[in-house]
């Protein structure tokens, strides 16, 4: 009785409707009772759950039975109207509760929906996705597989890449120019890794002085071409030990082709001991990419090659170099980041801060494309 006070005359109305609506349906013969106009009177099956059905339809809040035909209508408290059709009651107050839900409704606009595929760009948040050149075996090599072709990469180049959050993915050799311009419009670096067999010097304008094992023609023309692309489009590279010579031949440059044989008292730049160890110091030049990187002018580093740039290309310019005067690595003015190095930061990199910052300036310039 609280709840009707405190709801006032004309919703204890609606409820009422609601509940005697229950009740009809719920007693002996009060679906029938409903659906045949309801009169007050009509007893079928139980008179009793009849009586209680149409007091509860006709009898408002506070208002006695004998008076509900006579009593009149007080101002301001709306009293309920004299019996009708249950079908017609409900109708009624179904009209009246929608008409003013529809009126309170709000139609909130549409979000619009993202899209699930975009083209990638500096602003998504992801992580710089680094194209990373794997080594190859044509079927020649006893060491990589046999003579089954297979793709090898240590997995110190991923770790590297990831350590300073990138995502390297390792691209596939393929000798067709469309597919290999499709693999480098997803890419935000280039990462250039070492080899075991070397550039055949044809593709530096001499002749092969001394015994050594020629690169696949399909890693090395691979690796020129995506050279090419990068520097086109000032994408962020970085060569690593046999990388820093492919670079440096893909514009232009040239090679020594067998340090102990061509330099004058060389150091030892096939290091006896573990790549994990320095080997001997590099000076790095003033006020280059590599000195700002670094922050330092001289660093150790490993050793692991017999060849090493003797030209630098047309606007690439050596940025360290070793003792002996092998130079240690070569960047480009121009670019955005176009570096080559050496040695082998992925070896050092996880207990060497300066390799580190290597990686870490080059994952840098990728998520600035």
């Amino acid at each position: 009785m609280n709840i009707m006070k405190t709801l006032g005359h004309q919703k204890a109305c609606v409820i009422i409707v609601g509940l005697a609506l229950v009740v009809s349906l719920s007693v002996p013969g009060g679906s029938a009772w409903a659906m045949s106009g309801g009169d007050q009177n009509e007893t079928s099956g139980s008179g009793a759950g009849l009586s209680a059905a149409s007091f509860l339809l006709t009898v408002p809040y506070g208002a006695a039975p004998a008076a509900i035909w006579t009593r009149p209508r007080r101002s301001g408290r709306p009293r309920c109207t004299a019996p009708m059709s249950l079908r017609r009651s409900i109708s009624e107050a179904t009209n009246r509760f929608g008409s003013s839900a529809r009126r309170r409704t709000t139609v909130l606009p549409l979000r619009p929906q993202p899209r699930l595929l975009r083209p990638r760009t500096p602003t998504d948040g992801m992580k710089p996705i680094i194209g990373v050149t794997p080594d190859f075996n044509a079927g020649d090599r006893e060491d990589m597989g046999g003579k089954e072709p297979t793709y090898f990469l240590r997995a110190r180049y991923v770790n590297a890449i990831e350590a300073v959050g990138g995502v390297s993915l390792i691209l596939p050799l393929t000798d067709e120019s469309a597919i290999r311009r499709q693999l480098f419009k997803g890419l935000d670096g280039l990462l250039l890794t070492g080899s075991g067999p070397d550039l055949p010097p044809s593709l530096y304008g001499e002749r092969q002085h001394c015994t050594f094992r020629v690169m696949s023609e399909r890693r090395y023309a691979f690796e020129l071409e995506m050279i090419q692309l990068a520097v086109a489009a000032n994408l962020p590279v970085l060569g690593i030990c046999g990388g820093m010579q492919t670079l440096n031949v893909a514009l232009g440059g040239s090679l020594i082709q067998d340090i102990p044989s061509q330099v004058v008292e060389p150091l030892p730049h096939r290091a006896p001991g573990p790549a994990t160890k320095h080997a001997h110091p590099v000076r790095i030049t003033a006020k280059s990419l590599l000195s700002r990187i670094t922050g330092r002018m001289t660093i150790r580093v490993n050793s692991s090659h017999h060849q090493s740039v003797k030209k630098p290309a047309p606007g690439l310019v050596a940025s360290a170099m070793a003792t002996d005067g092998v130079i240690e690595a070569i960047e480009s003015p121009k670019q955005r980041f176009l570096l080559g190095v050496q040695w082998h930061p992925e070896f050092l990199y996880d207990h060497d801060a300066i390799q580190r910052k290597l990686f870490a300036a080059f994952l840098k310039a990728a998520r600035k494309r």
